[in-house]
Formats: C-alpha cells, structure tokens, sequence
C-alpha cells in the first residue's frame, strides 16, 4: 500500500532523529476500539521497535473538549494501543502509557482529530553488555 510505505519512511526517520513521531491512531468518540484504518500504523510501529530494540515509547492516550466530561478516555485507548502493540509482538515493558486526557488538543475545533492516541520515544536505552 503507498501508504504503508510513506509511513513506514516517515516513522522510521522520526524514530532515528526526534522524539516524536506525527502518526497518531484516531479513535471514534467514545470510544477505546481500534479501527482496522489503524493498522498500517499499529504495524509500522512494530516493526520500528522489532529493528530498533533500544527504543521505548511513550503511548500518549488523548480525548477530546466533548469527552472530558466523562471519565477520561486517554488511559484506555493508550491501553488499547499497547494491547495490540504486544500482541504484535513488543515487549510492553518498552511501551509506557501516559494518559493526557483532553489537554493537548491538535484542533479545538475539529474534536475528531483529538480523539487519538500517539507515540513518544522517551529512550535509547543501552544495550547488555555481552
């Protein structure tokens, strides 16, 4: 898929030099399921960490301005994120979840853009000795 790959570039040049990466996985309000409009990215996340073992991630659960009156919807759709990341095969002592709940919005206005989950790279952790 092109997008697959546009991703796949992008994801790992972001993973090699920055903190952050600017793919997010979007979730319907609500809502904690993951859509299979996620997968492209769930993967290439995956296979960012399988060739990069010294990566960990923060996985930043966000809601929106509407959801807020609820009980957060950050922690579990970061939750949900790490569940399908190691059943992907990461080790979920590399994945933190961090819940930042509706504080951090990309658009106020366009609520469907904040109901995400994204990723940062919190370390390079060094490799055991030999």
């Amino acid at each position: 898929m092109p997008g697959s790959f546009r991703f796949q570039f992008r994801a790992t040049e972001v993973a090699a030099d920055s903190t952050e990466t600017h793919e997010t996985v979007r979730f319907a309000n609500d809502s904690t399921r993951i859509s299979s409009d996620n997968a492209i990215v769930l993967q290439a996340v995956a296979e960012i960490l399988a060739h990069r073992p010294e990566l960990r991630l923060e996985v930043r659960g966000h809601a929106d301005e509407h959801e807020r009156r609820r009980a957060s919807l950050g922690a579990p759709r970061a939750q949900a994120v790490i569940d399908d990341l190691v059943q992907r095969g990461v080790a979920a002592d590399r994945l933190v979840l961090v819940d930042r709940g509706w504080a951090f919005p990309i658009d106020p206005l366009r609520p469907e853009l904040n109901r995400r989950t994204d990723f940062n790279v919190i370390s390079d952790a060094p490799r055991a000795p030999f």
